[in-house]
């Protein structure tokens, strides 16, 4: 948890002790005495703002360096940071896939290819065969890869994972 978030916790339920045993006509007076404090704080925060933003530009560039400081990052770079994590790691089975083909020797176009057939037969609920053409006409090979679902077996259906795919020789 972090501090802000401490300290969310520790007024919310100190005002909730405070409020709880009052009328709604007293609740009520507390709530707008409340606002106009927030404004009060609010309108105070953005003057002292504005007159340190004033003086830091009356400043040279190596006095403005001293009076920078550390500041916690907020909620949007924090939500920033989870979502570049959560495609790295969503994106990173692909590029074990496409490094496993790239180890195996299969050139640039032939690998996105197969990386982009392999991507639209996973979507396809019904496909049961994968199959993975050249485009190069010099080259005439075909690789097909035939997954038969057993009745006779309950598989607990897991996605398919590519780097669980081995390639040597």
């Amino acid at each position: 948890m972090t501090d802000n978030e401490s300290l969310f916790v520790k007024y919310y339920n100190s005002e909730k002790v405070f409020i709880a045993d009052k009328t709604v006509a007293v609740k009520q007076a507390h709530s707008e005495e409340l606002e106009a404090i927030v404004y009060e704080a609010k309108t105070k925060l953005l003057a002292a703002k504005e007159d340190m933003r004033e003086e830091k530009s009356k400043l040279s560039t190596n006095q403005r360096d001293w009076l920078k400081t550390k500041e916690s990052p907020d909620a949007l770079t924090s939500d920033a940071i989870t979502a570049v994590t959560a495609r790295k790691a969503r994106m990173s089975k692909m590029d074990k896939l496409n490094e496993q083909l790239k180890a195996a020797g299969i050139d640039d176009e032939t690998r996105k290819q197969m990386i982009r057939d392999l991507e639209a037969k996973m979507t396809e609920k019904t496909s049961k065969t994968i199959s993975f053409k050249s485009a190069k006409p010099s080259v005439k090979t075909e690789t097909t890869l035939i997954v038969q679902a057993s009745s006779e077996t309950e598989v607990p259906k897991v996605p398919f994972d590519p780097s669980s795919l081995k390639f040597g020789k």
